[in-house]
């Protein structure tokens, strides 16, 4: 027996774990139709005729069983749904027929004795419009149904003209059993009367509502660049005081460097500690001025930047809003020029 290759095997294995998986969810779903069953089977006994359709038909959807539909088919019949019953016993034909089921026969006669009783409605559409549609109670009518008799359960029948989730006609019939109606539906006058109401258009970015287009009016490139610019001057302060720090750290060195702290006599180390220090306290104090002009540059960008679309709208001719920062150093003066554009 030739060996199977890796690959082969474990097709083979997915294949079969399929299956099994497969007929789990079947066995499940029967198990789950035949508890449905036995409750329809109760409330008939209880007399509760309409709730045991409504289980009988939940176990024919979970498991279509030829049992299930045929006693849907009685339920109904026994409701008075004379309609629904017709529609179902015919399904039960079809499907005892495919199965070479012997209650075929069966299904056929309760179907053929209801001919009689049946009721037809008949929903005459004249006119024409786009985006309306015609509803018989909760079935959606193609133009191939209009003018046509269709069995209809005894009692209310509704028909609607309906644009979305909006019902702009209605009619009601009541009609008992083997009696017939005819409905007259004039779209072109309905929409007449019911125009689609006119929206203002909007660009796609204004979609998510008036609170966005207003967040998004708020946060204008001006806005964000003046945020950007104060943020620069608020980094530079931390680095100015950072020198500043060093600056005060070094006041140990000069201690131990130089005679009661007198700069003018000190050991070389004291010297060297001494140009350190004024080297760091020059870098913080020329970094805080910078950082405060920076700071105070941003806020101003901030701060008169349009706060409205209009405004908007009347700057959008101008100049772009250009910032630049360029650094200054020198033997006597260091520090930032902040060019800018508005």
């Amino acid at each position: 027996m030739p060996e199977l290759r890796p690959p082969v095997v474990a097709l083979a294995a997915l294949v079969l774990f399929a299956g099994a998986t497969s007929t789990t969810d079947a066995r499940a779903d029967a198990a789950v139709a035949d508890q449905l069953f036995k409750q329809a089977k109760e409330l008939m006994k209880e007399g509760k005729i309409s709730e045991a359709c409504e289980r009988f038909r939940e176990s024919y959807e979970t498991d279509p069983a030829l049992g299930a539909l045929l006693n849907l088919a009685d339920c109904l019949e026994r409701d008075g749904r004379v309609a629904s019953a017709y529609g179902r016993w015919g399904e039960a034909a079809e499907l005892a027929g495919r199965k070479q089921d012997e209650r075929v026969t069966f299904a056929r006669e309760r179907r053929d004795a209801l001919k009689g009783k049946l009721s037809f409605l008949t929903v005459q559409v004249s006119g024409s419009s786009d985006g309306l549609s015609v509803y018989r109670g909760n079935t959606k009518l193609t133009p191939g149904a209009f003018g046509i008799a269709l069995p209809t359960d005894p009692g209310e029948a509704v028909v609607q003209v309906v644009r979305g989730d909006a019902v702009l006609w209605e009619r009601k019939v009541v009609l008992k059993e083997s009696e017939s109606a005819t409905v007259l539906v004039d779209l072109g006058e309905i929409a007449r009367v019911n125009p689609p109401p006119v929206k203002k258009r909007v660009d796609q970015k204004e979609g998510r509502g008036d609170q966005a287009g207003a967040e998004e009016s708020f946060w204008n490139p001006q806005r964000i660049a003046g945020l950007a610019v104060m943020g620069a001057g608020v980094a530079g302060a931390a680095v100015g005081f950072t020198f500043g720090g060093l600056a005060m750290g070094k006041s140990g060195d000069i201690d131990d460097g130089c005679t009661a702290g007198d700069t003018r006599y000190c050991t070389q180390a004291g010297t060297d500690a001494v140009e350190e220090a004024k080297t760091f306290a020059d870098a913080s104090t020329y970094t805080l001025i910078a950082s405060g002009i920076v700071a105070a540059v941003g806020l101003t960008v901030f701060v008169t930047a349009p706060s409205s679309a209009a405004e908007l709208d009347d700057r959008a001719s101008a100049p772009a809003l250009r910032i630049g920062l360029t650094p200054i150093l020198g033997p006597d003066a260091a520090g930032l020029v902040v060019q800018g554009t508005f």
